[in-house]
């Protein structure tokens, strides 16, 4: 198999470009003000903080993590270089998911 690893950089720096684009629209800018009611009756308070939905970037932060994961098993023969990474990125814990059920 052959892997395109330009389109694949380009695709990894699109997905980047549109969570941070994401990002970017969700400050508050500091003259505004939000909160929102804890379940212990506290307020948690923001000001130029960032608040937007989480399904917002879902899709974009699944594409970048599977660019990356293509990146790290992509290797050219014979090069110490350019190896396989995957394992050793596995190994110690691997790429985290974004609001992943599972997690603790």
């Amino acid at each position: 198999m052959t892997v395109n690893i330009n389109n694949l950089r380009k695709q990894a720096a699109y997905s980047l470009d549109r969570v941070i684009k994401t990002l970017n629209r969700g400050i508050l800018p500091e003259k505004e003000f939000a909160s929102h009611k804890l379940e212990d009756g506290t307020y948690k308070h923001w000001e130029g903080d960032v608040l937007i939905d989480r399904d917002d970037l879902q899709r974009d932060l699944d594409n970048l993590r599977s660019n990356i994961w293509v990146l790290l098993c992509c290797y050219e023969e014979g090069n110490p270089d350019y190896k396989v990474v995957y394992d050793e990125v596995e190994a110690s814990g691997g790429l985290a998911r974004f609001n992943d059920d599972e997690e603790e």
